[in-house]
């Protein structure tokens, strides 16, 4: 008998008795903790309802491209990256979260560590780690064929 697991590890079953599925909090996926990826998770715990949210990271730290990775004996096949000596185009200031702004000591135009740094800065800040599954790469979702519209 097969089984699908809920975004919380847990095995998906029925509602306890005396609970219905819309007293239920919605469960959310995000895939990658990069910009768009971290955002999405505070937006997420933002909401009045508090949304359940798990971010599947498949590398061991967040930052997606901006993060520089090596194609060493260790790490063979790295994610897509910026060049090692890639330097943002955008002033810190326009390119900032508006909730949490780039430390003012940092030069306008930042190094891409600089800008890997600034996103686990946000991350730490708002306390997004926690919901974040390192080392998790997702290869496939689909969509569950019943009423609740459902994704695995």
């Amino acid at each position: 008998m097969s089984s699908t697991t809920t975004l919380n590890g847990q095995p998906d079953t029925p509602s306890s008795p005396g609970t219905s599925v819309k007293s239920q909090k919605k469960r959310v996926a995000i895939i990658g903790a990069g910009s768009s990826g971290l955002v999405a998770i505070k937006e997420c715990l933002m909401e009045p309802d508090h949304l359940e949210v798990v971010c599947f990271e498949q590398e061991p730290h967040i930052g997606g491209l901006w993060r520089y990775m090596d194609v060493t004996k260790e790490n063979p096949n790295p994610h897509s990256s910026v060049y090692k000596s890639t330097i943002i185009n955008t002033s810190k200031e326009m390119m900032a979260f508006s909730d949490y702004a780039i430390p003012g000591s940092w030069a306008t135009y930042l190094h891409n560590t600089k800008v890997a740094q600034y996103f686990d800065l946000y991350a730490e800040h708002f306390g997004l780690l926690k919901y974040i599954r390192f080392q998790t790469k997702i290869v496939e979702i689909r969509e569950l064929k019943d009423e609740q519209r459902r994704w695995m």
